[in-house]
C-alpha cells in the first residue's frame, strides 16, 4: 500500500483503534501527520538504523522502531519508550514518551498517559497533553482531536479552527484535507470549505495539485477542485520534487506533474523522492534510485524510507549493514 491509502485517511480519526494498536509489538507505521500506529510483526531480529546517501549505515541498526529526521532530531523507541536522537545517534531528548511525532515549527507531538501534547527541542512540554490523536504543525496550525473530533490548534494549544471533522491532515499551500460525513474536502486556514467534501480519500497539496480518490481511482485536482489530466491510477503517492509514484497493473513507477511517466512501472513498491533519491522495492528488498531510474544504492533493506536531513531510516538484520562497496550484500 502506498502513503495515501484510503484506510490511512479513515483510520486517522479513530482514536479507539489507535489506542488498541499502540499496544501491539512490532514495527510502527506512521500516518501522514505523525502519531504512531502499530502493526504486529514477527521479524524481531530486524532493527532500524540510518544510512547516508552512499548507502553506509552511519547510525547502527539497533532500534525496534525509528522515524524520519526533522529539524535535526528523530524519534526512536528505546525500552518501550520514545525519545529523540540527533544526527550522530545520541539521545538529545531521553526516552520518556509513549509515542511521538517528528518536529515541525520547533514543536513535536508526543503521547503521555494516553493523550497528546507538544514538546520543544529541549524536551519541555509546552502544550498540555490533552488531545488524541494530534499531528504536526504546519503554517502555524496543527490538527488535534478531543473526543475523536478534529480541529486545528495554534502554538498556544488553543483551537483556532474549532473541532468539526472526523479526521484531518496538516495544511499545505493554505489548504488541508478534512473528513466530514465520511467524505473528504479541503478547508482554508479559517476552516471554510473551498473544495467541498466529495472524495473517498485525499492527500496534501504540492505545487498546486493534490491526489484524491474518487469512485475507486486516484487522480489529481487543482486548487479549485478541478481534475488535472486524464490519468487515473490504482494508487498514487504525494508529489515531491516534481515527481509522484503511481501504481499501474500492480507495479510502481514515477510520473511528472503533467502525468507523463518518466520512470516506467517496474517496482513492487515506491516511496517519494527526497534529496534526489527515492526508495523502491525489487525482489522483496529496498534500494534507492535517482531521478533517471538508476539504482544508486542497491536493494539490501527490508524497509526503507525517504531521506531527511541527509539521512534515511532503513530496516535490516540487527548488527548488519551494507558496506560502501558491498554491491547490495549484507555483511557483519
Amino acid at each position: 500500500m502506498g502513503p495515501l491509502a484510503l484506510q490511512r485517511m479513515r483510520l486517522a480519526g479513530m482514536a479507539a483503534l489507535f489506542a488498541l494498536m499502540l499496544g501491539l509489538v512490532g514495527e510502527t507505521i506512521w500516518t501522514n501527520w505523525g502519531i504512531a500506529r502499530t502493526e504486529s510483526g514477527n521479524a524481531k531480529a530486524l532493527k532500524f538504523g540510518y544510512i547516508n546517501p552512499q548507502g553506509e549505515l552511519v547510525i547502527p541498526a539497533k532500534f525496534d522502531v525509528a522515524f524520519d529526521f526533522s529539524e535535526g532530531l528523530a524519534p526512536v523507541h528505546d525500552a518501550f519508550r520514545v525519545g529523540y536522537i540527533d544526527t550522530q545517534g545520541a539521545f538529545a531528548i531521553s526516552p520518556f514518551f509513549e509515542s511521538a511525532g517528528t518536529f515541525s515549527e520547533g514543536l513535536a507531538p508526543v503521547q503521555i498517559d494516553g493523550k497528546v501534547g507538544y514538546v520543544d527541542q529541549d524536551g519541555a512540554l509546552v502544550i498540555e497533553a490533552r488531545f488524541f490523536p494530534a499531528g504536526p504543525f504546519s503554517q502555524g496550525l496543527a490538527p488535534a482531536a478531543i473526543d475523536g473530533v478534529f480541529g486545528y490548534i495554534g502554538h498556544d494549544g488553543e483551537y483556532i479552527i474549532q473541532p468539526a471533522f472526523s479526521s484531518a491532515l496538516p495544511f499545505t499551500e493554505d489548504l488541508a484535507a478534512v473528513e466530514i460525513d465520511e467524505r473528504i474536502g479541503y478547508v482554508d486556514t479559517r476552516g471554510t470549505f473551498v473544495i467541498p467534501p466529495r472524495f473517498e480519500a485525499a492527500g496534501p497539496f504540492a505545487n498546486g495539485r493534490a491526489p484524491i480518490l474518487l469512485d475507486g481511482s486516484w487522480r489529481f485536482i487543482d486548487r479549485e477542485g478541478t481534475f488535472t489530466g486524464t490519468q487515473a491510477y490504482e494508487e498514487v503517492g504525494a508529489l515531491s520534487e516534481g515527481l509522484y509514484a503511481f501504481q499501474k497493473d500492480g507495479l510502481w513507477g514515477y510520473a511528472d506533474e503533467t502525468g507523463a511517466a518518466v520512470i516506467s512501472p517496474r517496482y513492487e513498491d515506491a516511496r517519494p523522492f527526497a534529496e534526489g533519491l527515492a526508495p523502491v522495492q525489487v525482489n522483496g528488498l529496498f534500494g534507492y534510485i535517482d531521478r533517471t531510474g538508476s539504482m544508486v544504492i542497491p536493494p539490501a533493506y527490508q524497509k526503507a524510507y525517504s531521506f531527511r536531513d541527509g539521512l534515511a531510516r532503513v530496516r535490516v538484520a540487527a548488527g548488519k549493514a551494507r558496506s560502501a562497496s558491498a554491491d547490495g550484500a549484507d555483511e557483519d
